[in-house]
């Protein structure tokens, strides 16, 4: 059985669908930068913490990601029994951050491609009953007929970040001098957890985008067609 994607989803309401969602979840997504922060801030201030919490943080991240997908979808908290979704999560980040690198490499336009056409799979994995592979394959499925638009949005989204990253990063660079100016001291830590944030702001604003495009795509009612072979 085959299936056609008959819905069709603007850049402008993907953009807008975005920013939405992510209003929609400020209190997780507060408890969630103000973590990173913290963990950013002290890990600036000592490198034997740094190299200790670099796993720990490392799989803080992906359960924080879970966390944040599964509140956008309305699925509540994490519970011990979603510790395998969350090694199930990192997998996925791995499958897809590799050929993403190797796209890069080349051109940007195969990366953007590639990341339009995979968007959708976290959103997949934490909403429904999916493996790693089969949500992957879904997003690929799901992206048919508006990966244009889907690919644009994904590009926007990634110079939007880049921007805050400038910005982001010249004001915590700014506020370290003044503070470090203030208390005499070389270090406040300031701008490592700035840093951190900025770091998270690109995932946190990839998930909006996920989640919007999964919502608006997918709709098997309504929106996939189907086809007997």
């Amino acid at each position: 059985m085959g299936y056609i994607q008959d819905k069709r989803v603007s850049t402008g309401e993907l953009i807008n669908g975005t920013f939405r969602e992510l209003v929609a979840i400020k209190q997780p997504l507060a408890y969630y930068f103000g973590f990173f922060f913290v963990a950013g801030l002290l890990t600036s201030l000592s490198s034997t913490l740094s190299a200790l919490a670099t796993i720990p943080l490392f799989i803080a991240y992906f359960a924080g990601q879970l966390h944040l997908y599964r509140q956008a979808l309305g699925r509540g908290n994490l519970t011990s029994d979603d510790i395998a979704s969350v090694f199930g999560f990192l997998l996925m980040a791995v499958i897809l951050t590799i050929p993403l690198y190797i796209a890069v490499f080349f051109l940007v336009v195969p990366a953007v491609l590639l990341g339009a056409k995979w968007v959708m799979a976290p959103t997949y994995f934490a909403a429904e009953e999916m493996n790693v592979f089969e949500a992957i394959s879904a997003s690929w499925r799901g992206s048919e007929g508006n990966l244009g638009s889907l690919s644009l949005t994904f590009l926007l989204i990634w110079l939007i970040w880049l921007t805050m990253a400038i910005v982001g990063g010249a004001l915590g660079g700014g506020l370290e001098g003044v503070l470090g100016a203030i208390g005499g001291a070389s270090r406040s830590g300031i701008d490592g957890g700035v840093s951190s944030v900025i770091a998270h702001i690109l995932p946190v604003l990839l998930m909006g985008l996920s989640v919007t495009a999964y919502k608006a795509l997918n709709d098997p009612a309504e929106s996939l067609v189907a086809i007997f072979e």
